[in-house]
């Protein structure tokens, strides 16, 4: 009978373990895509900001990024803040500074390694549209 509990108990333990790391893999790979409306207007430089108010995440190269809405296109960033540990309180900026003003239709789009209720609860953002002297021209929040 000895024999027949610890295997009983090495299954149980093998089944929690499994569970652990189930769960810490659904976890891991959880993503959510927020993106701002269309925005449109004259400007040189598109900001996209994302404010962290939760715990720590690791964004990925490319998370946050600036798209041509028009092209569907992904604009070259001109600076990326939004790469590595965003920390509780911290705000990342993706910045493409376009140098002579136009008329421009952009939109943000982040992917956030977390739940969409998580998402929702920890992140705020917003795509700007900015003349030369960095006044905002016009803004969209994400969702």
């Amino acid at each position: 009978m000895k024999r027949k509990g610890s295997a009983v108990k090495s299954l149980a333990l093998a089944a929690g373990i499994g569970l652990c790391v189930l769960t810490a893999a659904t976890s891991a790979h959880a993503t959510t895509a927020l993106g701002s409306g269309i925005l449109s207007g004259y400007a040189n430089i598109a900001d996209c900001v994302v404010n962290n108010l939760g715990p720590n995440v690791t964004l990925a190269p490319g998370a946050v990024q600036i798209v041509d809405a028009l092209s569907g296109d992904t604009l070259p960033p001109t600076v990326n803040g939004c790469v590595g540990t965003l920390h509780k309180g911290e705000l990342c900026i993706v910045n493409v500074n376009f140098g002579a003003r136009d008329y421009r239709t952009l939109m943000c789009r982040a992917t956030l390694p977390v739940t969409s209720a998580l998402a929702a609860k920890n992140f705020r953002g917003r795509i700007e549209l900015l003349d030369n002297t960095a006044a905002v021209v016009n803004h969209s929040p994400l969702r």
